[in-house]
């Protein structure tokens, strides 16, 4: 299945395979440096990009997961104080509606005749 997502494909993997792409990406890379040692240059290379390639992939999820988990303890720091906020403004609303009908009570108890 896909779905799209800002115009780019998106496929449905199990987490487990996705969290371990860039460790296997890592070890591939080992193997073919060191599985074939400096004779073949262009395999170095390509074993090489593969380590660097890991590295970079394990180093930005990590970052994302940061920043996203401080954005999620910002936002719920932000809605909690907006409901107390809230909460705040309901009761001084209440406060000037019980006002304005106690001035009221006692406008109309004065005005009354005795």
């Amino acid at each position: 299945m896909t779905e799209s997502k800002k115009g780019f494909e998106v496929r449905n993997r199990p987490d487990w395979l996705y969290n371990s792409l860039p460790y296997v990406y890592i070890v591939i890379g080992l193997v073919v440096v060191f599985g074939l040692g400096t004779s073949n240059l262009i395999g170095v290379f390509s074993g090489i990009l593969l380590i660097s390639t890991g590295g970079v992939v394990v180093t930005m999820r990590a970052t994302h997961r940061h920043e996203l988990a401080r954005l999620r303890a910002e936002f719920a720091v932000n809605e909690r104080e907006e409901d107390e906020g809230v909460r705040r403004d309901d009761e001084d609303e209440r406060r000037k509606i019980e006002r304005r009908q106690n001035e009221r009570r006692k406008s109309s108890d004065d005005s009354a005749p005795p």
